[in-house]
């Protein structure tokens, strides 16, 4: 796909966010879907992680991330932003925040490669038929899916699983905790 300069760039135009688990970027194109590259804003990102198989994100860091990289590209885009008739978002697979009644992060993000959470998985697969989980509901029973997620989480800390009324998941959907 070749890049546009300002003066060819066609509207609507669509503002993307990738959300990525080494950058966070932002890139406005147009609607035959090439990319206005002038316009691209990045910033590097990196998980927390340690030995026994914690991987978090700050859920605010990020977040400033994502709004400096909006910014930028908004900046960069100068009159064009007005064209902006679409967003799109992408982000890294399966994370899990806990959030309050009112939508604030009670718990770090926990994305798809945090493994805290294998004896749950394996417990789940010794207590129940994978194949026919899997069939159901399109999960398996393993350390990036949810089942296992969700109960490492309401095991690990109960009081907290008692105060967030649901976990946010990849792409803004979120699910009951309880």
């Amino acid at each position: 796909m070749l890049s546009h300069d300002a003066q060819r760039a066609m509207g609507p135009l669509v503002l993307t966010l990738d959300i990525g688990s080494s950058s966070v970027r932002a890139l406005i194109f147009d609607r035959n879907g090439a990319p206005l590259l002038y316009t691209i804003a990045r910033e590097p990102h990196a998980f927390r992680t340690a030995a026994d198989g914690t991987v978090e994100d700050d859920a605010a860091a990020l977040l400033d991330k994502v709004e400096r990289c909006i910014d930028a590209t908004l900046r960069q885009a100068g009159a064009l932003a007005a064209e902006i008739g679409a967003v799109a978002v992408d982000t890294y697979v399966s994370n899990v925040l806990g959030i309050d009644a009112s939508a604030r992060p009670l718990t770090p993000i926990y994305p798809y490669a945090d493994t805290r959470n294998a004896p749950q998985a394996l417990a789940l697969r010794q207590q129940l038929d994978e194949a026919a989980v899997l069939e159901r509901t399109g999960c398996l029973l393993r350390t990036a899916y949810l089942p296992a997620r969700l109960l490492w989480l309401r095991e690990s800390d109960p009081r907290l699983s008692a105060r967030a009324e649901a976990a946010s998941t990849d792409s803004g959907r979120s699910v009951r905790a309880t």
